[in-house]
């Protein structure tokens, strides 16, 4: 089992890797609102569209 200094390095290690990854999703945020929003909704445009090609092709198998 590991001594306290031992935990407490890690837990503290492990807190500033939150920190940081939650700095670095804020930007991502930051980021898809200024300018990738454009990219995210041509993604889910064609996110759509191929769930929507799905539906059919299977549509012509069933009624076959």
């Amino acid at each position: 089992m590991p001594n306290l200094g031992t935990m407490v390095v890690n837990f503290t290690a492990n807190l500033s890797g939150l920190t940081a990854g939650t700095a670095a999703a804020k930007a991502n945020l930051a980021q898809v609102a200024s300018g990738g929003a454009l990219v995210g909704g041509a993604l889910l445009g064609v996110g759509v569209a191929a769930g929507a090609a799905g539906v059919q092709e299977r549509r012509k198998r069933t009624s076959r």
